[in-house]
């Protein structure tokens, strides 16, 4: 009966897939289990051996520690590896599950070893998953740490937990240093805010990115772009927070450094406009529109040839390419008009951007608005010449006037009565001539701004009421005379006689230009003039004038015409049609009587005239 039970134990120990085996004091085997024959071998081969000889050479000296530790009284053994081989010399690994001492109690009253019974199990597919998994580690391990970008891991109290070397050198920490730092070492509380918003709102979601600007132990600024990605436990209590770490310091600075520079050019008084290689307009700034009358939108996406107005002509803008495309700078002066046609001049430098590799990109062009200036240096101009040409003018008058004196007192004395009838018109020619002349040297005095003064208070209403019928009788039928006058019109000082020339000049100009007829118009009014108006009028100081605006609706003048009006003797009538001295007369006054007067003309559509002249101190009105 017991050999059954032993045969039937025998039995089931056999369908054990692991080795169970019985050793000796000396470690020889004295029963082995079926299994071994896995490897190679038969159970009735391998009784009698010596355990030693199936473990691989290398862990057989740990093995017969094992061994020799039951006679030492250890009596189990436990998680102990090892390797064995097969008969065909492969090497396997094994655990030894267990394996226990059997003792007997000796002949002194202690206990004395016999043998050893163990169980073995192969894990071979244990350590290829350990290696694949120590293999995986190292490669994420590796992978972490050679990583450009930063990564660490944040736990529930913004305690860094963990941290790549990308992450250290980011935080400007040595290795190591950032485990155990809290995130206030590092964020302002305003950041530190949205680390803990996101915790708060992790129900959202559990994957976000945002910015935030970190403080270095060396006290560098530094800006971040965090990917974070928040873990949690079984009952969705947060752990901890992932982080992924790019630092964008330099894209932020160079992204402040564009919007600085990018105020400057929407805020900066000079035009600006960018545009392509082929030409095409990408970009221009609010002055552009303030000096041209083209908005950002009207010139984006279009061709620059679309607003070329075509003064310079195309062999200009020909010479503008080629300088461009040859990678070098432009700059002059462009002729050109604005959206509403207002003829304009512009000082422009043109440059090419490049990037940097040295390429060519784009073109900017810089520009700005020199009409007024030049208008300004234009009236200067005038007015030094103007000056110079009224005092020789005026020197040479003062001398004829002597001398013509002379001539009308000694023919005044040659006019007797008795004088023969030929002879007394001969002489009365002479006078009469020599007071035709004198009257060309008041006019030369006036131009010189050498006539003697006699200012007084007067009202420029006044003097047009007196003179009305004067100027309505030299009108011809088919001119209209309109007189627009200010009521409140304040007092100025000056001549009444030299004004009323003014008047009287600037009408009979006015009516010889509308030989077929118009409408005359007379006008006064208080101005106040300011800073912007008078930058572009040379010598006026802003502040408040007492205007005189004198418009015919004639032939008008061009250009040319227009600057050399006020020369002495230039005239645009025939020879021996006029003196060319009535509108010098007029400067000459005008100025003597520190006023200013400026003439506006288009050619068959008129001219006009404006006069203004400083006020009184006393705010007189009429």
């Amino acid at each position: 009966m017991m050999n059954e039970s032993a045969s039937e134990f025998k039995s089931i120990i056999d369908r054990i897939p692991d080795l169970v085996y019985e050793l000796d004091q000396e470690g020889n085997i004295i029963f082995i289990n079926k299994a071994i024959s896995k490897y190679g071998y038969t159970v009735d081969e391998l009784i009698g051996k010596n355990i030693l000889d199936l473990i691989y050479p290398d862990d057989r000296s740990k093995a017969r520690y094992r061994v020799s530790e039951r006679r030492k009284g250890e009596r189990r053994t436990t998680g102990f590896e090892l390797r064995l081989v097969t008969s065909a010399g492969a090497v396997v690994p094994f655990e030894i599950i267990e394996a226990e001492g059997i003792y007997q109690a000796g002949e002194a009253g202690g206990e004395r070893f016999v043998r050893t019974q163990g169980v073995a199990r192969e894990i071979t597919e244990r350590k290829r998953a350990e290696e694949e998994l120590r293999s995986s580690e190292e490669r994420y391990k590796n992978l972490v740490e050679q990583q450009g970008e930063g990564i660490c891991v944040v736990d529930a109290d913004e305690q860094i937990t963990f941290a790549n070397p990308a992450a250290e050198r980011i935080f400007g920490v040595l290795p190591g240093e950032l485990i155990r730092k809290n995130l206030d070492n590092f964020l302002q509380p305003e950041y530190l805010l949205l680390v803990k918003e996101q915790k708060e709102h992790s129900w959202d979601q559990s994957r976000r990115s945002y910015e935030i600007e970190i403080t270095t132990l060396k006290n560098e600024k530094r800006y971040l772009l965090v990917t974070s990605t928040l873990n949690f436990d079984g009952q969705e209590n947060f752990v901890e927070a992932f982080w992924i770490l790019r630092d964008i310091t330099q894209r932020r600075m160079a992204e402040q450094e564009n919007a600085r520079l990018a105020t400057i050019v929407r805020q900066t008084d000079e035009g600006i406009l960018i545009f392509n290689l082929d030409g095409s307009v990408r970009y221009v700034n609010p002055s552009f529109e303030r000096i041209t009358g083209y908005s950002n939108e009207d010139m984006t996406g279009q061709s620059l040839q679309r607003f070329k107005g075509g003064k310079q002509g195309e062999e200009f803008y020909r010479n503008i390419w080629n300088t461009l495309l040859s990678g070098e700078t432009w700059s002059g002066r462009i002729s050109e008009e604005k959206k509403d046609g207002t003829p304009f001049v512009i000082e422009t430098l043109l440059s090419p951007i490049l990037d940097n590799s040295g390429w060519v990109i784009n073109y900017v062009a810089v520009i700005r608005d020199v009409t007024r200036e030049l208008e300004v240096e234009r009236q200067l101009q005038v007015a030094q010449q103007m000056k110079a040409v009224g005092q020789l003018a005026g020197g040479i008058a003062h001398e004829f006037n002597n001398i013509l004196a002379v001539i009308i007192g000694y023919a005044e004395l040659m006019m007797e009565p008795d004088l023969p009838e030929t002879l007394f018109e001969g002489v009365l020619e002479i006078k009469r001539s020599a007071e035709r002349a004198a009257s060309l040297t008041q006019q030369l005095l006036a131009f010189g701004r050498k006539q003697i003064r006699r200012p007084v208070v007067l009202n420029l209403n006044e003097m047009l009421a007196e003179l009305s019928k004067i100027l309505e009788m030299t009108l011809g039928g088919d001119i209209e005379m309109n007189m627009d006058l200010e009521p409140e019109l304040r007092a100025i000082k000056a001549d009444k006689d030299q004004l009323e020339q003014v008047i009287i000049n600037l009408t009979d100009n006015a009516i010889e230009a509308m030989p077929a007829g118009g409408r005359l118009t007379i006008k006064t009014e208080n101005l106040n003039l300011d800073e912007v108006y008078c930058a572009g009028h040379q010598g006026v100081e802003p502040g408040v004038y007492v205007s005189l605006l004198v418009r015919d609706s004639g032939i008008g003048m061009d250009e040319q015409t227009r600057e050399k009006i006020f020369n002495p003797f230039f005239t645009t009538k025939e020879i021996g049609a006029g003196t060319g001295l009535s509108l010098s007369a007029v400067y000459g006054i005008v100025k003597q009587s520190h006023g200013h007067i400026w003439v506006s003309s288009k050619l068959e559509k008129g001219t006009t005239i404006q006069i203004i002249f400083p006020p009184i101190s006393s705010k007189s009105r009429v």
